[in-house]
């Protein structure tokens, strides 16, 4: 598994995987399942504020060992959602780009 250095390298890694699935929707696929995809980035940019809002209530020092509830399940969905909704020879680009 990779390591980050903070908090916000993780954001930033996260919401990079997002925007490139939907960027790639919107392009291959259909506008709704790009339009989706930023939905899912919006929620997924308040779950973080919230997070983070905690973690200095909490005065912890270091925001990479807060836990990553979320993280998984969302960028799993996320991938599943580009995939189903793909053609198979836009599949292999989308897969080829995430991976």
């Amino acid at each position: 598994m990779q390591t980050y250095s903070s908090y916000f390298d993780r954001v930033i890694y996260d919401l990079h995987i997002l925007s490139a699935c939907a960027n790639l929707s919107i392009r291959f696929c259909d506008f709704t399942a790009g339009v989706g995809f930023w939905v899912v980035m919006l929620v997924y940019l308040f779950i973080r504020f919230v997070d983070f809002k905690r973690a200095l209530s909490k005065k912890i020092g270091n925001f990479a060992d807060c836990t990553w509830r979320v993280d998984e399940n969302l960028m799993k969905t996320a991938t599943a959602l580009a995939l189903s909704s793909t053609r198979r020879d836009e599949k292999a680009a989308l897969r080829r780009h995430i991976l």
